[in-house]
């Protein structure tokens, strides 16, 4: 976090011409979902990859983890279970292209 009051405030950096820049970009929100250590054989997946050339999802379900809907406050988003946290991130102010 970079600030704690009056609310927390979390600096986020996505790389550009990812899908997850550009779907936060176009939604202004997103769920940012703490990993775990049995979720390692995920990482090349889902960091390593591009959304544009391959089916994360389908992915992630060979892998023995299949995407859940998540509760109501996160929105629509589908998650991996297990994590250890799920955060609900809200754009604050301007989006930065720093």
């Amino acid at each position: 976090p970079v600030g704690i009051r009056p609310h927390r405030v979390w600096a986020v950096s996505l790389y550009r011409g990812t899908r997850s820049h550009e779907n936060f970009a176009e939604r202004k929100t997103g769920v940012l979902q703490l990993l775990r250590e049995q979720h390692a054989d995920l990482i090349y997946l889902l960091g390593g990859q591009s959304g544009r050339d391959v089916d994360k999802a389908a992915g992630c379900s060979e892998l023995g983890f299949p995407w859940v809907s998540g509760p109501e406050a996160l929105g629509e988003e589908q998650l991996l279970p297990g994590c250890a946290a799920y955060y609900r991130l809200v754009l604050d102010g301007e989006f930065v292209n720093a």
